[in-house]
């Protein structure tokens, strides 16, 4: 905390204030709005070429720093112990804990928004005031930005069953097996092993090998790209 410079409460009020009004549109008939938005800086923090990011050598690739902390242009960005861009928790889930885990890209992650300010600590904190919920409720953000369906299974394995989440949301998007084919041909391409059986079987049958030309591996493996979602997703509901 104290090698972060923030803003102060009244300044943080201000920022956060409007961003969901900010989907409808900002006219003059809210000046108060027009005015704070006027004082923005032009250019949107992104967070994922601030450095938040490290490259592995495994089949998931990169993942994000633990404890890393930045602000800029009126965005405060920090990870955690785990390197999740969220509140710290315990590994070891609470007795009568509720726990969510989510698993997502960009937007699950709260790119453009400062710390405290994605939607799952706003329906975390909304649940912790309510009295109607039973239990108390945990939702813990593993989304990283641009992760591909598989490297989603291959972090739910290696970091988020180990909080023993009650229940894992997994956010899907339109790209999803463009984005998933651009990665396996990635990792195929600089020789990595396929860490399932199912995936190696796909790219035996796409004919993918490291000596290709990333365009042609990607046009090879194309017939295929549902497929490969597909049992990608199956892996995530199974495990």
């Amino acid at each position: 905390d104290m090698r972060l410079p923030e803003l102060n409460k009244r300044d943080v009020a201000a920022m956060q204030r409007g961003y969901y009004e900010n989907l409808q549109g900002v006219s003059l008939q809210n000046s108060q709005l027009w005015e704070l938005y006027a004082q923005r800086p032009p250019q949107v923090v992104d967070i994922w070429k601030s450095g938040i990011m490290r490259d592995r050598s495994d089949y998931l690739g990169r993942d994000m720093k633990p404890f890393f902390a930045m602000f800029d242009q009126g965005v405060s960005i920090r990870t955690n112990r785990w390197a999740m861009r969220d509140r710290d928790y315990e590994q070891q889930k609470p007795a009568g804990v509720y726990r969510i885990a989510l698993l997502g890209q960009s937007y699950v992650a709260g790119d453009g928004v400062n710390n405290g300010e994605s939607f799952e600590e706003v329906v975390e904190d909304r649940l912790a005031g309510e009295s109607a919920v039973a239990r108390p409720t945990q939702i813990l953000n593993f989304s990283v930005g641009a992760y591909s369906l598989i490297q989603q299974l291959l972090h739910l394995e290696e970091r988020v069953s180990s909080f023993g989440p009650d229940v894992v949301v997994v956010f899907g998007h339109q790209i999803d097996a463009e984005r998933q084919a651009i990665h396996v041909v990635k990792q195929a391409l600089k020789g990595i092993e396929p860490p399932y059986p199912w995936l190696k079987e796909i790219l035996e049958k796409a004919r993918i090998t490291p000596d290709l030309r990333e365009a042609e591996a990607l046009s090879r493996l194309q017939p295929y790209r549902e497929e490969l979602l597909e049992r990608t997703q199956k892996a995530i509901v199974e495990k």
